[in-house]
């Protein structure tokens, strides 16, 4: 029971960020922005937004790495595209999608990236 609050709060994290700030703001997250307007273009930039990555990934992993029996390759994966999912998110609500419709995702898709973690 334990392990299943990890992905429980992964979930809360996830849901937290498309509702927090303004009800109508869709200007995204730093980062997420960061990333399309300036990769490749200066190397200092990209290391610090490869960090800013490297954040997110280690938060995660606190959640998700307790899982006892987990497979470290299995968790680096789930790792990735738990990432991969909220930073897609994040470029959505930039766009100005739908954040009621973004929000019924993310019990289904944080489920199924979690999926054998803690059986």
């Amino acid at each position: 029971m334990r392990l299943k609050r990890c992905s429980l709060r992964c979930k809360y994290f996830v849901a937290w960020a498309l509702v927090a700030g303004p009800a109508d703001s869709t200007l995204g997250c730093l980062l997420t922005n960061r990333t399309v307007d300036f990769t490749g273009s200066d190397s200092v930039v990209n290391a610090e937004i490869g960090y800013g990555f490297e954040l997110f990934l280690i938060a995660f992993s606190a959640q998700l790495g307790r899982a006892p029996h987990a497979n470290p390759e299995t968790v680096a994966r789930k790792l990735l595209r738990l990432l991969a999912y909220y930073q897609g998110l994040l470029v959505l609500v930039r766009h100005g999608h739908d954040k009621a419709a973004l929000r019924d995702t993310v019990t289904s898709e944080i489920e199924a990236i979690t999926e054998g973690l803690y059986d």
